[in-house]
């Protein structure tokens, strides 16, 4: 530490920090931690776990970002919407929801809801919530001439059953 201030104290002599004469610029804030410099072994095990942390964060951050796709739409742009296989049992009939529709629609995008999320103009007979994330669109590219709406959701049918209890 008594170094740290040394290199990074104003010498009159040269009229700037050593650090700042051997290196050209101020030395970084954040030292790397060396195992060992520490009297307290608690303290050490402390600063190798801040280290270890933020060496694992950025890792987090670097994998989830190469996995992440760009996507965005405009007002207006029509677009299918991907409904997951839980939604598909409550609001579809199918005796196989393998083979059923993956994507419905097209559907207008109304606007943007902050940064990942879209309202769409849904008709009023379909069941889902008309703001959905981004990673749930896929572009349509032509004029819509035919457009396949999900199954009417059937409120008496078993697939919609009422909770017996409530714990």
């Amino acid at each position: 530490m008594a170094e740290y201030w040394y290199n990074t104290s104003l010498h009159s002599a040269i009229q700037t920090t050593p650090n700042e004469a051997l290196y050209g610029g101020p030395p970084p804030l954040h030292l790397p931690y060396l195992p060992e410099e520490s009297a307290a072994t608690e303290v050490d095990n402390t600063l190798i776990n801040r280290e270890l942390k933020l060496h694992l964060q950025h890792r987090m951050k670097q994998q989830a970002d190469s996995h992440k796709s760009d996507r965005q739409f405009n007002v207006g742009d029509w677009v299918y919407l991907k409904v997951h296989p839980y939604k598909k049992v409550a609001i579809s009939n199918h005796s196989s929801h393998k083979l059923a529709s993956k994507y419905y629609g097209p559907f207008q995008i109304l606007k943007r809801m902050g940064s990942v999320a879209y309202t769409l103009l849904l008709p009023a007979r379909v069941k889902i919530h008309p703001t959905v994330h981004v990673s749930l669109l896929i572009k349509y590219y032509e004029v819509p001439s035919q457009i396949s709406y999900p199954p009417v959701i059937d409120l008496a049918s078993a697939y919609c059953p009422d909770p017996e209890l409530i714990l």
